[in-house]
């Protein structure tokens, strides 16, 4: 069944829930473009900043050299100039995006915003198997990603139009689910 989303879909969740891969399959599934947040602020970042080193930065190097403030403010820039463009698409945000408390207004007008829910014993074994991130703490990082855990899922939910709960679910099954979900959501309304 052909399904064409109301507005554009906005996808959150914790690291390594799945929000670039299931937003991408999604993407090509609906036809329309697919975004990651993360990308828009690097290139943003390249423009404002100019100069050799900001060609290299990737999204850690950027929040390591201009802070948390300096990526926010980026992060609030690439949503305008997204929402700017118009248009469906899905995109990825940042998994603190929703954690930055000057981007809520932006995103609430910019589109759907779909929870991706994955287990958190999931999620921290995905992010272990890549070595502990500097945002854990390397004594207790169990501890300290349950805590970053519920607060964010917290956060989530209470900004989410949508929560998708994945169970582990592949990509094929999880964007199914996400599909079925909005186009229920659409029906409703």
């Amino acid at each position: 069944m052909n399904y064409t989303p109301s507005r554009p879909i906005l996808v959150s969740g914790i690291k390594h829930c799945g929000k670039s891969t299931l937003g991408r399959r999604l993407a090509v599934e609906l036809g329309i473009e697919f975004h990651d947040l993360d990308d828009l602020v690097v290139e943003l970042c390249r423009e404002n900043r100019g100069g050799l080193d900001a060609i290299t930065w990737e999204p850690r190097e950027i929040y390591r050299r201009l802070g948390k403030s300096g990526f926010q403010e980026l992060e609030i820039g690439a949503l305008k100039r997204l929402g700017e463009r118009g248009g469906l698409y899905v995109l990825a945000l940042g998994g603190g995006t929703p954690d930055n408390p000057n981007a809520l207004p932006v995103l609430s007008g910019l589109g759907i915003m779909v929870y991706l829910y994955e287990e958190a014993e999931v999620l921290f074994s995905r992010i272990a198997a890549r070595g502990i991130p500097p945002f854990l703490d390397e004594r207790a990082p169990w501890e300290s990603f349950l805590e970053l855990f519920r607060h964010r899922d917290t956060l989530y939910r209470s900004t989410a139009d949508l929560v998708v709960e994945l169970n582990g679910a592949d990509v094929q099954d999880g964007a199914a689910r996400i599909r079925k979900s909005l186009q229920e959501m659409d029906n409703v309304r």
